[in-house]
C-alpha cells in the first residue's frame, strides 16, 4: 500500500510523500524519494554538555531561572535532561559532558551525578526560562526531539529571534517503538509552556512507521501540543518530510502538519 499525502503549504521548500515498504516509488512521491537527504551521523546522549544547566543550580534551580544555550551539545543536554528527568545523569566533573544516564560508569573517577529526580517538573523546566544566546546548527544530524511520548517540555523556551537549523530527525529519535512525538519539540505540555520566538531550517524528518503504531504525531516544530502551552513567532523554512508505512501498519493515528502534529486543548 501506497499512500501519497499532498500538502499546499507556505513553507519553502516543503517535501512531503509517502512509499510502500517495498521501495516501489509512487506517483508524486517519487519525487521527494529520490531527492531525499540523508543524516550526515547521529548526536548521542555523550555529545550533550550540562555546563549551562550546572552554573545555575541544576536540579536545585530556583523557579524563575534563566538558563542560556548557545552551542549544539547545550540543546542536546537539555533534550537528555527533559526526555529522562528521572532517572541519574552521570557526567564528567571537568567537562561536564554527559557520560552516560541511569547506569553509573565503571571508572567513577571524576565523575558526577544528578541523581535520580522524583519531581518530573524540575528538568522538564516548569516555572523556568531557556534562552537561545546564538544560532545552533544542528549539522544534519539525527537528533532526539525536546520531549517525547511520556515526557514533555514544561518551561519557557525563548530563542530571541535565533536560529536552529539543519534538524534531522526519524523513528529512531523516539524513546518508544510505537508512539511518535516528533519536532523540534516532541511534546510541548502544561499550562505555562511557551515555545517563541525562534526560526528553524532546513529540517528533515523522515519515519518508517512500524505495524506496531499506536500514534505518531509530526511536525517541524512541535508534535504535539497539550493544555495551555503556546508557540508564537516562530519560522520554518525549507522542510522535508517522508513517511514509509510497513505492511499492516494503521495509518489511523497518523496526524501530521507544517507546524503542529496535534493541538489538544483543555478540556
Amino acid at each position: 500500500m501506497a499512500l501519497i499525502l499532498a500538502l499546499t503549504t507556505a513553507i519553502p521548500g516543503f517535501i512531503i510523500g509517502a512509499r510502500q515498504s517495498t521501495g516501489e516509488e509512487a506517483g508524486a512521491a517519487s519525487a521527494a524519494e529520490e531527492s531525499f537527504p540523508a543524516p550526515t551521523g547521529k548526536w548521542a546522549i555523550t555529545d550533550g554538555n550540562l555546563g549551562w544547566y550546572l552554573e545555575k543550580g541544576g536540579d536545585g534551580r530556583e523557579e524563575g531561572t534563566v538558563f542560556t544555550i548557545s552551542t549544539a551539545q547545550d540543546l542536546v543536554a537539555l533534550a537528555v535532561l527533559v526526555n529522562h528527568r528521572t532517572k541519574a545523569i552521570y557526567y564528567d566533573g571537568t567537562t561536564k559532558n554527559i557520560l552516560s544516564v541511569g547506569t553509573a560508569p565503571a571508572d567513577m573517577s571524576g565523575v558526577n551525578c544528578l541523581n535520580d529526580q522524583s519531581d518530573t517538573t524540575v528538568r522538564a523546566m516548569a516555572g523556568c526560562t531557556v534562552q537561545l544566546g546564538d544560532d545552533i546548527d544542528l549539522e544534519g544530524k539525527e537528533f532526539t526531539p525536546i520531549g517525547l511520548w511520556g515526557s514533555s517540555f514544561q518551561g519557557t523556551f525563548d530563542g530571541q529571534t535565533h536560529t536552529v537549523s539543519n534538524l534531522y530527525e526519524t523513528a529512531s529519535s523516539s524513546n518508544d517503538s510505537s508512539r511518535f512525538y516528533m519536532g523540534f519539540f516532541g511534546n510541548l505540555a502544561g499550562d505555562d509552556a511557551v515555545a517563541k520566538d525562534f526560526s528553524l531550517k532546513n529540517v528533515v524528518l523522515d519515519f518508517e512507521i512500524p505495524a506496531t503504531n499506536n500514534g505518531l504525531r509530526l511536525a517541524p516544530v512541535c508534535g504535539m501540543v497539550q493544555g495551555k502551552a503556546s508557540v508564537s513567532d516562530v519560522t520554518v523554512e525549507d522542510v522535508h518530510m517522508r513517511i514509509l508505512w510497513k505492511p499492516g501498519a494503521s495509518t489511523t493515528a497518523l496526524v501530521c502538519g507544517g507546524i503542529f502534529g496535534e493541538i489538544q486543548s483543555p478540556t
